[in-house]
């Protein structure tokens, strides 16, 4: 299955043509092939796997997160060509340190869910990690058409590759993904003041809704001055859902805070998606729409009360010039 040569002073890895099942049954990262320090090919070779059962995992997060995979490169370079990787549960390939991956639009990549007897109850698949250090990256040169739905050809919006931004540089048209991991579809965005108490209600539907923290609810105020940097808060989709128990639909809660989230106050609310709040993108509603508005309206009993104070106030603010007036 693998041959070595050397080319220079490198050596290289050749695996050509190899059809690769059930790899899953060696456990961890590189189970069927660890390349490190040398260069390698891979050309026109399948790795499948025909496991169909899994572990059950407790929390999704957790499923969004893998370490292992089939094939891991390290300290070389690669070159994979007209390839498949399916069905692997476990992860289909680790582009670690030092590791220079190129992926040729030819390879094929699907059905790396972690478990292939309910796909649509766990849409999650483990594709790609790129992970290197700090002082030594690595690097995935992909094409988007590569990633696909099923082997129907189609390409996927979700490419499922799990980076380390620190120390992962991504290349080819797949780097103009939104996000490697996935990308949510909003076909239903709301959000309106709740009615008994000061907050906000926001009900989200879609496709691709997955909970692997990284979608982001940003609250801003909206202001007619341009010249003023308006103020913001960004939450965590995950820590303020109220239901969320597929990937096509999600309830929140706002909660009120002392600076933004207030009564009488316009506000512009966005989804963003990223592995950090910092680094998260805006994400496309359907028909172009960005984000949606709403107003903090009081109700009749707060403007009642409202309107109330201020009369008091007046009152005390008289009584006290009229006493300062008679000393």
């Amino acid at each position: 299955m693998e041959g070595r040569d050397s080319y220079g002073s490198a050596k290289i890895g050749i695996i050509d043509e190899d059809k690769s099942n059930d790899v899953e049954r060696q456990v961890g990262s590189g189970s069927i092939l660890n390349g490190r320090g040398f260069a390698t090919s891979i050309f026109q070779s399948e790795f499948i796997s025909n496991i169909t059962t899994s572990k059950q995992i407790n929390g999704q997060n957790k499923q969004c997160n893998w370490t292992k995979s089939a094939v891991k490169i390290e300290e070389g370079i690669a070159w994979i060509t007209s390839t498949k990787f399916i069905g692997l549960r476990e992860g289909a390939l680790n582009v670690g340190a030092g590791a220079i991956v190129y992926i040729d639009q030819s390879t094929q990549i699907f059905g790396n869910t972690i478990s292939q007897t309910n796909l649509k109850e766990n849409p999650i698949q483990r594709n790609i990690i790129c992970r290197g250090t700090s002082i030594n990256k690595a690097q995935l040169h992909a094409e988007s058409i590569s990633f696909l739905i099923n082997n129907s050809g189609i390409e996927s919006r979700n490419k499922w590759i799990l980076i380390s931004n620190d120390s992962c540089k991504v290349f080819g048209s797949v780097s103009t993904s939104p996000s490697l991991l996935f990308v949510p579809i909003i076909t239903k965005f709301i959000a309106k003041q709740m009615n008994r108490r000061t907050g906000i209600y926001i009900e989200i539907n879609g496709q691709s809704l997955i909970r692997c923290q990284n979608i982001w609810l940003k609250i801003e105020e909206k202001i007619t001055n341009t010249y003023i940097k308006p103020n913001s808060i960004i939450y965590l989709l995950e820590n303020i859902s109220t239901k969320w128990e597929d990937d096509h639909s999600i309830v929140a809660q706002v909660p009120e805070d002392l600076q933004i989230v207030q009564k009488g106050k316009s506000l512009q609310v966005q989804l963003l998606i990223g592995e950090t709040s910092e680094a998260a993108e805006l994400i496309q509603i359907e028909g172009g729409q960005q984000w949606t508005m709403v107003t903090q309206q009081l109700n009749l009993y707060e403007v009642a009360l409202y309107l109330f104070l201020v009369f008091i106030l007046q009152k005390i603010f008289r009584l006290l010039l009229s006493t300062v007036f008679i000393v």
